[in-house]
This record gives C-alpha cells, sequence and structure tokens, in this order.
C-alpha cells in the first residue's frame, strides 16, 4: 500500500478538510462547502479506504457535487494509483492468478479501485514506443 488510512487522513487534515465516519447511504461523499468527507462506516475496511482515497481526490481537485462518468472514472484511477504500488499489484497477482476479488482482498482495496488500476495497465500495456 502506498497509502495508508492514516496518511491520507493526516494529510486532508492539513487542507482543513474534516473526515467523519458515519452510517450513510452512500459509500462516500465530499462536500465542498463544508470541506467535509463522510465515509460510511458500514463498509468492510477496504471500502472505507478506498472510498477514503477517492473522495480525497475529489477534495484535492476541489470537485462538488455529482461529477461526470469520465470524472468518476479518472478520480478511481487516481485513487488506485495512491493505495495500489506495481510491486504489490505483481506479488498479489502471482498469488491470487488474475482473479479479480482475491486480489483486492490482498491488497486491502475495493474491487472498484482494483479495477482502475488494471485500466491504467491495460492503457500503459497499449501505448505505442515508435
Amino acid at each position: 500500500m502506498l497509502v495508508t488510512e492514516e496518511q491520507l487522513i493526516t494529510e486532508l487534515e492539513n487542507n482543513k478538510i474534516h473526515v467523519a465516519y458515519l452510517t450513510f447511504p452512500m459509500t462516500g461523499a465530499y462536500f465542498h462547502a463544508k470541506k467535509l468527507i463522510i465515509i460510511n462506516i458500514k463498509q468492510a475496511p477496504s471500502c472505507q479506504l478506498s472510498a477514503l482515497a477517492h473522495e480525497a481526490i475529489h477534495a484535492k481537485h476541489g470537485h462538488d457535487g455529482h461529477q461526470s462518468d469520465d470524472i468518476e472514472l479518472r478520480v478511481e484511477e487516481e485513487a488506485a494509483q495512491i493505495l495500489i504500488s506495481p510491486t504489490e499489484y505483481a506479488l498479489a497477482e502471482q498469488l491470487c492468478g488474475r482473479h479479480t476479488a482475491p486480489i483486492a482482498e490482498e491488497l486491502g482495496v475495493s474491487i472498484k479501485i482494483l479495477e482502475a488500476y488494471r485500466r491504467i495497465l491495460t492503457r500503459l500495456n497499449h501505448v505505442s514506443t515508435y
């Protein structure tokens, strides 16, 4: 893991953004005017961490309210890049094969974050080197 939950919270607090863990109808949300991230405490720890990273990226970019699907995909990919190291991913894939759920569990992230990381890898593997 490149960044821990504690490191994310510390960085957010340093930027005057507060984090609250509550029962919430969504996985997480960022409220720009309040400088507040809410994470649904009823989720698994890996989903809480993934949601925190996702909402931290929204906060970093100053997003407010619902974002387009394209922006949400980019936010997921940025979150994946701060949560998954290439070395840890490669080791998890060796251990679990290409099976999504076990790799996500091994890395301590949500399946959505793992899928975002794989999108990045796919793009990198299709980059031409002319």
